[in-house]
């Protein structure tokens, strides 16, 4: 065992670059890891005049023994004199709306909380009681799944929360067997999870089973420093190629590249700026990957895949509803968020300003005298001009039924019925937009108007005679 309880500590000023009276919010279950860690940083505070104050999620998985830690958490709290914020989640209930597991979600759930906390009250650092055997363990997890150096990077001293929030580490060097003799030898009391006693998930069976093998061949504490060491290492290795990655991508342009300058790439350097394109899409920054929210090295290859043979309009869907296509020479990712739910229309009004159809397109009705059309990219309503046509007055009647392409739509154009999934791939109309573009329906059912794409025989307006002007607007998302 460490012979001073602070051979070791990382303190958080050191970790975060911040000043040493930064406020300090401590991730608290009551378990030994975190009674020690805050009492750690109570001996700090005093030290350096660090505002400290303490957070507990009850799960609501453990039920008595969950009540049981809450209370305890609120009772050392108190006895430190500090501020404890506290909440509870039905963890069980919303794993099962998910389908996550109820670690996962677990997780999820506490982080959400800690930033909560952290940005109701204006504290930029969140202290959590990870330690050495969590690194190994999660080395250890990781290496079974096939991960690369991203996964085998572990657990950080710290980490970006979002809003200019971290998380640190300052106990990461101690072992879970070093952080139990000390609360020991302090009188530190503490709560015990059984679960942690059970071998039904992964990470417990390693770490009854497995990590005391591995003491037994090189020597107590020694697996876990060894892991924190190669973590390192594989942190330094992949900080190092996703600069590469983002260099090559384009900071005005987050959500595309160029397909030949990705295939250009090496590998490992593509496979990362598919990463961070993924990222991208969930992160209003452009930072890391939240951590519900991530892409199996299967999704990655067939990405590149798709981007290797470059086919326009070619597709492909991941997870979280995200989309990948080939579009102009680029593979750009996307994701569904319309928020409209049935998906139909009505345009009620002529000269009303314009309707909101989806959250890429609007659309404007106008009574006009001569069938004039808008310029198609003039700036109108907060958008661009799509497209632009006007149709007799006396065959237009309203409202309008308005909704997103359907298997099987065709349209009646130049005496021909055509089918609208063929033309628009011919009209070359993006594969992002083709899900969310408007379709104009007459009352039998029949399209009248595909913006960009086609209108209905019979439907055009006659020179100098009254007409109704349809304008959908395109807003950039």
């Amino acid at each position: 065992m460490k012979k001073d309880i602070f051979d070791g500590f990382a303190p958080p000023h050191t970790l975060s670059q911040l000043p040493p009276d930064t406020p300090i919010l401590v991730g608290f279950s009551g378990g030994a890891d975190s009674r020690f860690l805050l009492h750690l940083l109570s001996e700090y505070s005093k030290k350096h005049g660090t505002p400290i104050c303490a957070a507990h999620l009850n799960h609501g998985i453990r039920g008595e023994e969950a009540d049981r830690d809450e209370s305890f958490c609120r009772q050392i709290a108190a006895e430190y004199g500090i501020p404890f914020f506290c909440e509870r989640a039905d963890v069980p209930a919303l794993a099962r709306q998910t389908g996550e597991s109820l670690e996962l979600k677990a997780r999820v759930c506490r982080y959400e909380f800690f930033k909560r906390i952290m940005l109701e009250n204006d504290i930029p650092l969140l202290a959590t009681a990870h330690n050495a055997d969590d690194v190994l363990e999660t080395v250890l997890f990781r290496l079974m799944r096939g991960t690369g150096t991203k996964g085998l990077s572990a657990i950080p001293p710290s980490r970006e929360l979002g809003d200019g929030r971290l998380a640190v580490r300052p106990i990461l060097a101690y072992t879970k067997r070093e952080i139990v003799e000390f609360c020991d030898a302090l009188g530190l009391k503490y709560v015990t999870d059984s679960t942690n006693f059970e071998d039904d998930c992964t990470r417990n069976r390693i770490r009854h089973a497995v990590i005391p093998e591995l003491e037994k061949i090189s020597g107590d504490g020694i697996p876990q420093r060894a892991a924190i060491r190669y973590s390192a290492f594989a942190r330094e290795d992949e900080d190092a190629i996703m600069c590469l990655a983002e260099a090559a991508l384009n900071a005005s342009e987050p959500l595309r590249i160029s397909v030949d300058k990705l295939n250009s790439l090496h590998r490992a350097i593509a496979k990362r700026v598919i990463f961070k394109l993924y990222a991208n899409l969930f992160s209003d920054s452009g930072g890391d990957i939240p951590e519900d929210k991530t892409l199996s090295n299967l999704h990655v290859d067939a990405v590149l895949e798709l981007a290797s043979k470059g086919v326009k309009h070619s597709r492909l869907n991941l997870p979280d509803g995200a989309t990948a296509t080939i579009e102009g020479g680029c593979l750009v990712l996307s994701k569904q968020t319309d928020t409209n739910t049935d998906n139909t229309f009505f345009v009620r009004e002529i000269n009303s300003g314009h309707t909101q159809i989806n959250h890429r397109f609007s659309v404007s009705v106008e009574q006009i005298d001569a069938p004039a059309t808008q310029k198609k990219g003039k700036e109108l309503y907060g958008g661009r001009v799509f497209a632009s046509v006007a149709f007799p007055d006396e065959r237009i009647s309203l409202p309008l039924t308005v909704r997103p392409r359907q298997s099987g739509d065709v349209i009646r154009s130049h005496s021909m019925t055509k089918k609208l999934k063929k033309l628009l791939c011919d009209k070359d109309i993006p594969l992002e937009l083709r899900d969310t573009l408007p379709l104009f329906i007459l009352p039998g059912g029949a399209v009248l108007w595909c913006p960009s794409v086609a209108i209905a025989d019979g439907f055009k307006a006659n020179a100098g005679a009254p007409a109704v002007r349809l304008t959908v607007i395109f807003h950039d998302v």
